[in-house]
C-alpha cells in the first residue's frame, strides 16, 4: 500500500490518485509487465489481451497528466505554505489556500475521469468494493464453489465471498492477514474472517480435515505462496489470466506445469476487469 502525506482528506485523495495512477492495480486495475504471447492456453484469452492494451493507453494518459499537472500543484502548495507562515499576510494566505483548494478539486475530478470514466463511476467502484470485494460473484459461481466444499479461503479481505457462500449453505473457513484490504477493516463486515495467511494451509487443522483452496483476487505472489503449501487436488482461483493483475508470471508457469484447468465459470467483474472463476485440478504424475 502507498503511504500518503497527511495533507487533508481532499488533498490526499487527489495526490494519491495522481501519485499512484498507472502503477497501482487498486487505482487503475493496471498491468505493466511484458505483453503475453498470443493465446496458447486457457490462461490467455482475447478479451484480456484487449483489456491490457486499453490499460496501457490509460496508463500513458495518466502519466502525461501527472507530468503536466504535478509541477503546478507543487508550486501552489509551496506558495500556500509560504504565505500562510507569514503572520502579517492573512489575506494572502486565504487567497493562496483558495487557489490551491480549487486546483485540488479540479485534479480530483479529472483523475476520476481518467481512471474510472467519471466521478460517478469512481463512487460506484467504492460501493462495489464495499459490497463484493474487488470482483463480484454470480449464482453460477457460488453453486460451483459450493460443490467443492468444504472450503478454505486465503486472502478473504472483509469476507464478502465467504459470507455469500455461507448464505448458500457452503462450509468455508476464511483467513486474511488484513495487510492489503481495499477498504478499511470493519469488524461487522469481516466477522467471519480469521487472522491468518497461507501458512494455515500446512497446519494440522487442514491435515485432519482437508478443505478445497479458494483464492479470490490475490495480489502479488499470494497465490504462488498458497500453492507452495497446499496439498489438495483442486484449486479454485478467481482472478484474471496470464498478463492480468492478480498474480505473477512465475505463478502461471507453475499453473501451466502442475495444474489442469477443468472449467471456467463467469463471475461479475467491475468495469474494465476480466476475472473468471478457474476450477483447476492437480496434474497426475505420468
Amino acid at each position: 500500500m502507498v503511504r500518503r502525506p497527511a495533507l487533508g482528506a481532499a488533498v490526499a485523495a487527489a495526490l494519491g490518485a495522481i501519485a499512484t495512477a498507472g502503477t497501482s492495480s487498486s487505482v487503475l486495475n493496471d498491468y505493466t509487465g511484458a505483453a503475453p504471447d498470443p493465446p496458447k492456453s486457457s490462461w490467455v484469452y482475447p478479451e484480456l489481451l484487449e483489456g491490457i492494451a486499453l490499460r496501457r493507453k490509460k496508463e500513458r494518459e495518466l502519466r502525461e497528466y501527472v507530468a503536466r499537472e504535478g509541477p503546478a500543484l507543487a508550486a501552489l502548495n509551496a506558495d500556500r505554505v509560504k504565505r500562510c507562515r507569514a503572520a502579517s499576510s492573512s489575506s494572502g494566505c486565504e487567497a493562496a489556500q483558495r487557489k490551491y483548494t480549487d486546483l485540488v478539486r479540479r485534479l480530483e475530478r479529472e483523475t476520476a475521469e481518467l481512471t474510472w470514466g467519471s466521478v460517478e463511476a469512481q463512487a460506484r467502484r467504492s460501493r462495489f468494493t464495499r459490497d463484493y470485494g474487488c470482483t463480484a460473484w454470480t449464482d453460477e459461481a457460488i453453486a460451483e464453489l459450493k460443490g467443492h466444499a468444504p472450503l478454505v479461503e486465503v486472502g478473504a479481505g472483509n469476507g464478502q465471498w465467504a459470507a455469500a457462500l455461507r448464505r448458500a449453505g457452503a462450509s468455508i473457513v476464511a483467513y486474511d492477514d488484513f495487510s492489503a484490504l481495499p477498504l478499511p477493516r470493519k469488524p461487522a463486515e469481516n466477522q467471519g474472517v480469521l487472522q491468518g495467511n497461507e501458512s494455515v494451509l500446512s497446519g494440522w487443522r487442514l491435515h485432519l480435515r482437508p478443505r478445497t483452496l479458494l483464492v479470490v483476487y490475490p495480489e502479488g505472489d499470494l497465490l504462488l505462496r498458497c500453492l507452495s503449501r497446499y496439498r489438495g487436488e483442486v484449486l479454485l482461483f478467481v482472478g484474471e489470466g496470464r498478463g492480468g493483475v492478480n498474480t505473477t508470471e512465475e505463478t502461471f508457469d507453475l499453473l501451466e506445469r502442475d495444474w489442469v484447468v477443468e472449467r471456467t465459470v463467469q463471475v461479475r467483474p467491475f468495469d474494465g476487469g476480466y476475472e473468471k472463476l478457474w476450477v483447476c485440478r492437480r496434474r497426475r504424475p505420468s
